[in-house]
């Protein structure tokens, strides 16, 4: 089958240390120019003078605004067998795609903001008040360097199914990510919530009715004999896979979570109302799916690499389970 080079640059909130050149993850190069990577940072961290209730703030401040943009170009290179060129666009586009949603989810490079509520001159007076967008450019280390080539490497370990829910997982979490942290906060925190919903059926989703006099599960109807298993809510199913099976989250605060988001679909009031609380969750989300996630795949490896050529192409490995450097 023919081999294709696809090539393309995105905007990102990414950067490299100064001595690296590039990276390789699988068949695919990650690059950025030397200009934008870690030798100048883009933000400067400045305490912010002055009397102000409550609150500690500092600025990153844009050293040099005129000469770099608010995003730093990262640019991927790759390789794809496909049958024609159309074939081969779609396909390393998907490729492209899936591994920044890993890469996204790893660094979590978010968006802050800071309120300047007075912003006072060396005499003491009140110069200005304002609210300023600051964006905050993550630096890749080589620890999440190790953790991304483990992940893509775990994704040649795993079954189509639970890989499928992983990869979508990390597509919804990258959606919230990309979501303003005050302005579409409601949609961060459901986009998180679905990308948990991705991973609820990687366990076992078969339950059993249970007696309320004994507590145990009956497992056929005694009258016919039939059959008495059901599948559970998609609550229950998320409630099971973070409090019972991974054990990362108490059974009050998953109830906690799942009020927020019955508020937000169901209740119809505006986000703004439970602003705070909504971004609360979103905290707790932070960090529980990548979490979640580490979990899921440690607990459906194979005992063997999965012997699909094309699937080991994808990620970058050989039928003898050794990877591949991307060339293209």
């Amino acid at each position: 089958m023919p081999v294709f080079t696809y090539e393309t640059a995105i905007q990102s909130f990414l950067t490299f240390p100064l001595a690296w050149d590039e990276i390789t993850i699988g068949t695919v190069k990650f690059s950025i120019p030397l200009e934008y990577r870690s030798n100048e940072p883009y933000f400067k961290q400045v305490p912010i003078e002055g009397d102000i209730p409550n609150r500690k703030i500092s600025l990153n401040i844009n050293t040099n605004a005129e000469a770099k943009p608010s995003f730093i170009l990262l640019h991927t290179l790759t390789y794809v067998e496909a049958r024609n060129a159309d074939e081969a666009f779609l396909v390393g586009l998907e490729k492209i795609n899936q591994y920044l949603d890993i890469l996204s989810t790893l660094t979590k490079a978010p968006v802050f903001f800071a309120t300047i509520d007075s912003v006072k001159d060396e005499k003491g007076q009140s110069t200005h008040s304002t609210r300023t967008r600051l964006q905050n450019i993550s630096i890749l280390s080589d620890k999440s360097v190790e953790v991304f080539k483990n992940v893509v490497k775990i994704m040649t370990w795993i079954d189509d199914d639970v890989r499928n829910r992983v990869l979508k997982c990390f597509r919804y979490f990258h959606k919230a990510i990309l979501e303003d942290d005050e302005n579409d906060i409601d949609a961060k925190f459901l986009f998180m919530w679905i990308a948990l919903e991705c991973l609820s059926k990687t366990i076992s989703s078969t339950q059993y009715p249970v007696c309320k006099n004994c507590g145990k599960k009956i497992y056929e109807c005694i009258h016919c004999k039939a059959d008495t298993s059901f599948e559970p809510s998609e609550k229950t199913l998320i409630k099971d896979l973070l409090v019972k099976e991974l054990g990362i989250i108490s059974n009050s605060d998953f109830n906690n979570l799942y009020s927020i988001r019955s508020a937000l679909v169901h209740s119809g009031k505006p986000a703004a109302s439970n602003i705070s609380i909504i971004a609360g969750g979103v905290q707790i989300f932070n960090t529980l799916i990548p979490k979640a996630i580490e979990l899921v795949l440690s607990k459906n490896l194979l005992d063997a690499q999965i012997d699909d050529e094309e699937t080991l192409n994808f990620w970058g490995f050989s039928k003898k389970g050794n990877q591949t450097i991307a060339s293209p």
